[in-house]
């Protein structure tokens, strides 16, 4: 058996707006202000009040202070720790003629074999997520104005994808000839 257990990768949330004016929209780092309003976007699933959905978001990306009134550091969130466990095995056969023969075992992410939950490897694409874009100033309470940027993307998890082929299980067996 071997056993990884693995910590994530960093990676930071950023504006879908250009904050800064560089020219670039996809570049500068969320500011977490100390009261903001947001905007659900048309299709967005989840239902209730914005600014509870907006902290659970920021929860479910490990912002400990949603509402610190600061811009965040590059790469101060960490994705999920990947815990794996493959299986191999190696049965030799008794030697006939000169020609040894094994047959071989092996078991790729063995956790999510038994447990579909176990052994998934949950990351952030390209290191950088961009839930909000940047809305201006709300004329009446002076608070910045949030926009989800596409549908759903201030929901808890939602700046996770999944590598599928590495939250599979796999499972090979082989006969090895020697002569």
């Amino acid at each position: 058996l071997y056993y990884n257990v693995q910590s994530g990768r960093p990676f930071s949330l950023i504006f879908g707006t250009d904050m800064n004016g560089d020219g670039f929209a996809t570049n500068d780092l969320l500011y977490l202000p100390n009261d903001v309003i947001i905007v659900k976007n048309a299709g967005s699933t989840w239902t209730g009040d914005p600014n509870e959905q907006w902290n659970k978001f920021l929860a479910s990306a490990g912002v400990t202070d949603p509402a610190s009134g600061r811009i965040m550091e590059r790469y101060e969130l960490e994705e999920p720790w990947v815990r794996q466990m493959d299986f191999s095995y190696e049965l030799g056969l008794p030697a006939f003629g000169g020609v040894r023969t094994s047959v071989t075992a092996d078991v790729m992410n063995l956790l999510n074999m038994f447990d579909k939950n176990a052994g998934n490897v949950r990351f952030v694409p390209n290191q950088n997520f961009l839930p909000v874009t940047y809305g201006g100033i709300d004329s009446a309470t002076g608070k910045p104005i949030y926009r989800e940027r596409f549908a759903d993307t201030i929901r808890e998890d939602a700046h996770l994808s999944t590598a599928d082929l590495r939250s599979r299980w796999q499972a090979r067996l082989g006969v090895r000839v020697t002569f």
